[in-house]
């Protein structure tokens, strides 16, 4: 079963779990997670992250659904909204309207690095090395730049002919980046290898078996060879301007602003439909395979005292179920010999 999440302007999170085999659809979540309008989504494994124009970030658990931390970006981070976010193995990586980057740990959720650029324009993709250890950003100053995640500092910095938007790795050596007008592959050595220009306006992109999905302002969805850029197919939402794309459980969703989420086959068909509720604009979208179905829950705070407590509660708890269990013991063996005796 397939589950799509969609943040909106209205500050609501609204997920919903796909049945394609049944062809039925049930909406799961609809509350308001943050205190302005979405900006952000991502997931990767158990965890799913949304963030807002009121600069915090909250990370669910989405197999339990429960939400398991609230971190505020520091203060210090002036413009900090954050526009762009994506997981490691360890961390969280967010991009701020700033420049920078925030890493938060996976394991404790704790702030620990701040990658700061030179330029104060905002970054507006991020794209992960396979290794992990270098990352390429894309934002407002049309520069591309390279980062070493290891130290946690700024690399490299390139001009690029037209300011890029999102960013991805195709693989170990190359990359594309997704401006306005075009997309461009590049290898390491920043060298173009080939470029698709598009008359409309292009808004998101993600790789769907070995293509380029990317979204349209005129709400068409082109279908590119990732090895040569090659137009394949254009797919037509009949909807306004695709907001966002995302590849999940084999198949392509699709999702634009006035609120309908799509569902692609392989065959480029689209096999299912759904409307967000009326007056919600979509701004961000992800998907994954739905694991359970109930409302996030937001995690309880526990003080040093209680945690203290409830270790000792269940210390004792442990102590007496090892009570009774020798108790129960002593009993079938008493038991036993009584019967032995009779025999």
């Amino acid at each position: 079963m397939l589950r799509f999440v969609v943040g909106t302007y209205t500050r609501l999170l609204y997920g919903v779990d796909v049945d394609l085999k049944k062809n039925t659809s049930k909406p799961i979540w609809l509350f308001e997670a943050h205190e302005k309008g979405l900006t952000a989504l991502a997931v990767d494994g158990i965890h799913l992250a949304s963030t807002s124009g009121d600069e915090t970030i909250k990370i669910y658990d989405h197999t339990k659904n429960i939400q398991i931390a609230d971190v505020s970006v520091p203060t210090d981070v002036s413009n900090a909204c954050v526009r762009y976010m994506r997981f490691t193995k360890k961390h969280l990586l967010a991009c701020h309207d700033n420049g920078q980057i925030t890493m938060w740990s996976r394991d404790s959720w704790l702030l620990v690095h701040v990658l700061k650029s030179s330029s104060s324009k905002g970054i507006t993709g991020i794209a992960v090395h396979p290794s992990e250890k270098l990352a390429l950003t894309v934002g407002g100053d049309g520069k591309l730049r390279l980062w070493d995640l290891v130290r946690g500092k700024g690399s490299k910095v390139v001009g690029l002919e037209r300011a890029g938007e999102l960013v991805d790795f195709l693989n170990d050596e190359t990359f594309i980046v997704m401006s306005r007008t075009s997309v461009e592959a590049f290898n390491f050595n920043i060298e173009s290898l080939y470029t698709y220009k598009s008359k409309s306006q292009l808004n998101t992109m993600c790789f769907y078996k070995d293509k380029i999905a990317v979204g349209q302002g005129d709400g068409k969805i082109s279908i590119l060879d990732a090895s040569n850029g090659e137009l394949l197919k254009q797919l037509d939402t009949k909807q306004k301007r695709v907001k966002a794309l995302y590849a999940a459980c084999g198949y392509l969703v699709s999702a634009s602003s006035d609120g309908i989420v799509k569902i692609w086959n392989d065959k480029w068909e689209c096999v299912a439909e759904h409307k967000v509720p009326e007056g919600n604009r979509v701004t961000c979208m992800v998907a994954m395979e739905a694991l359970t179905s109930a409302v996030p829950k937001p995690q309880k705070r526990v003080s040093q005292s209680e945690s203290e407590s409830d270790s000792e509660s269940s210390s004792s708890e442990s102590e007496d179920e090892s009570a009774e269990e020798k108790t129960e013991t002593k009993v079938k063996a008493k038991r036993a010999n009584k019967k032995k005796r009779v025999d």
